[in-house]
């Protein structure tokens, strides 16, 4: 469990730079309705570690990534 906190804490680029481009900005938007923001500035907090996802937050990013098949997805 320790291991999957720190992941959280750099971010999910790994998972957005696997994501087709055609379905890119859907997911987008999903993960912003799932983390509850509305703007890029703070979307980009969270994709780039600057801002820790709470876990019910993090485990609707990783279903939302698992619905393109892409399981890896915290990261740089």
């Amino acid at each position: 469990m320790e291991q999957a906190i720190e992941d959280y804490r750099k971010g999910f680029t790994k998972g957005l730079i696997q994501v087709r481009i055609k379905d890119k900005a859907e997911v987008v938007e999903k993960i912003r309705k799932a983390i509850g923001v509305i703007n890029r500035v703070s979307f980009y907090s969270y994709q780039h570690g600057k801002v820790e996802p709470k876990a019910s937050q993090a485990a609707a990013i990783e279903k939302i990534f698992a619905e393109y098949g892409i399981t890896e997805i915290w990261g740089q």
